[in-house]
Order: C-alpha cells, then structure tokens, then sequence
C-alpha cells in the first residue's frame, strides 16, 4: 500500500453499496485502496486454504477503489441508453468530485467520460455542479454552527484571484503576453523544472469553468474571439454564466481614469506573480510528501536533487518583488514619444 490502507474484500456489490458510506474517509485522505472480490459467500480463509492460487489470482486483479466504483456502478447497465447513462452519472460524479488530488481527478474524469461515452465537458459540468451544491452545503453547515458570530464574517472564494485575472485578459486582451510571460520568466534560470511547473494559464488554473473558458477562448485566436457576443452563446450552458460574471466585473478600486492600461497591466503582473508562487509552493508540498514514500535509494537522490531545485525556485518567485510601475512610465515614454 502506498498510505495507510492495502485492499479491501468485498464479496458482493450489495455490501459495498452499505460500506460505500464509511468509506467516504478513504477518499478524504487520499489513501491507496485496491479492491478484492471474492465468490458470494466465500471466506478469505477458505480461499487460501482450497485454492492459494485462486487467492493470488483474486489478489493480482485487485481494483483501485475508484475504479471498483466505476465497474459497481456500470455493470448491469447499457451505456447507450441515456436512462442508464443518466444513472450512472448520478452515482459516478459525486465520487469522482471526492478526490482531492487534482491530477488524479482529471484522470478520472476523462476515465469517467470515456466508460459512459458522453462528451468530457458534459462530466465536467456536472463536477461543476457538484462543486457548487458542496460550497452551498458548507455555508449552510457554518451558518447553522455560529448562529450568532461575534462580528461579521466575510466569505472568501479561493478562486477568486484567478476569476479576477481571467476577467482582466478577457476585457484587455493584449496583456495576455504579459500574465504568461509573468509565470515563465523566473524558470528561465531552472530549465529542468519546466515540465514540473506549470505555466501555460490552463495549467495554472484551478477553477473547471475557469480552465475550459480559457480554453475555448484561446481557441479564437491570440486576442480571443472577434465577436464576444456570438461567443457566449457558442459555449456550454453551464459555463455561460460564469463568462458573463467575468466579462462584467466590477474592478474594486476602479480602473485608473488617467492610466487605465497602465494600472491594468499592474494588476495583471501582481496576480501572476501571486498564482506563479501557488503554483510552486504546491509543486514544493508534492514533493516533499512523494520524498516520504521513496525507498529506492537512487531515486531517493533525484527526488532530493529536483526537490532542492523546487526550493530554490519558490525562494526566487517569493522573494520581494520590485514594482513594475517605473519600468512600465518609461516603457509609455518611450511609446509616445
């Protein structure tokens, strides 16, 4: 096992559908579960004692639990009737929505999309959704336990830093160079790190909607779309009202009246700088937890050699930074003139 827990035996789907709820925590911890089914009735003992190699042979075609899940969920079903399709996604999704790591919830999705047959933006929506109802639930639960708070408490999204980011390249188009050159610049220096940390915008963000608008935008070309207006209604229906929230921010201050490029430009270096920083401090934290699992003691010094090189590239993107606005007034000078 690679944390904590090493199979679980199951003889029959009916059992794990009751256990399926006490093993919520499995996927909160992000444990390593592998799946062994048995004959109906049969005892692990029995087993072993008939039949050892029956025994092996269950324990070899062991499933990781997700994966137990998708077949649980999908064996008695016809995946080309939309009922059935419909069926599987209501238990699907919210399962696949509990994985916390991220690129493991990717592959699932796609995993996900290519087992029901269904379009990947489809899946997507509806994680989407599941995301929402979880954030409405919280709320709720929060509220509930402080009825009466000692001073107001103001709700924060922790995506709004990049909500904000892609609005501004949505309204301001051409600083598109500038928020991408933010995030690559301080790897010129750490070349081995270019496939560790993402700096490709789709990579860097978190937010679903906020990946596959970026997506489709891009997909207009380098300035986006020409016609924002016949884009919007070219996009998914779960993704449009969260363009529309974008393209109508409301900029808190106000964009500067006398400089407004200027003041913008600002804004966009600051939150790339910002999401550059997340972006290494998770590669830092991953590595570090994955340093905790290597035994191989060649691998052992690679993992040390890249992760020392992560450290030294989150010291440099964390380090104070010099304000852009004197660059940027000479920059303009020389534009005008």
């Amino acid at each position: 096992a690679e944390k904590g827990v090493d199979s679980i035996l199951q003889t029959s789907a009916p059992q794990l559908v009751v256990r399926g709820r006490s093993l919520e925590w499995v996927a909160d911890l992000d444990l390593s579960v592998r799946v062994i089914q048995l004959p109906a009735g049969k005892d692990p003992d029995d087993i072993i004692r008939a039949d050892p190699e029956q025994w092996r042979s269950a324990v070899a075609n062991a499933l990781p639990l997700i994966d137990f899940f998708f077949v649980m969920h999908t064996r008695d079903l016809d995946l080309a009737n939309p009922d059935h399709q419909q069926r599987a996604l209501t238990a699907l999704v919210p399962i696949v929505a509990s994985i916390k790591d991220f690129a493991r919830r990717i592959v699932y999705t796609t995993r996900l999309a290519d087992r029901l047959r269904v379009p990947l933006s489809l899946i997507e929506a509806r994680l989407m959704d599941v995301a929402r109802q979880n954030r409405r639930a919280t709320a709720s639960s929060n509220a509930a336990r402080f009825q009466r708070p000692a001073s107001p408490v103001v709700p924060t999204d922790p995506f709004e830093r990049e909500d904000y980011l892609l609005s501004l390249l949505m309204r301001f188009p051409k600083l598109r160079e500038r928020a991408e050159g933010t995030m690559m610049s301080a790897l010129d220096a750490f070349p081995e790190l270019r496939d560790d940390i993402p700096t490709d915008l789709k990579g860097v963000f978190s937010r679903v909607e906020n990946r596959l608008l970026w997506q489709s935008w891009s997909e207009q070309g380098a300035l986006g779309p020409s016609d924002v207006a016949a884009w919007l209604l070219s996009l998914e229906e779960a993704l449009r009202p969260q363009a529309e929230r974008l393209l109508q921010w409301q900029d808190t201050p106000p964009v500067s009246a006398v400089a407004p490029l200027l003041d913008v430009r600002e804004r966009v270096t600051s939150i790339a700088q910002t999401m550059r920083q997340t972006m290494a401090r998770r590669r830092r934290d991953e590595m570090k937890e994955m340093s905790r699992y290597v035994e191989d003691e060649q691998d052992q010094k690679q993992l040390a050699r890249k992760l020392q090189l992560v450290l030294d590239y989150f010291n440099v993107v964390t380090a104070p930074r010099r304000s852009t606005v004197f660059h940027d007034l000479n920059s303009r000078r020389e534009e005008f003139g």
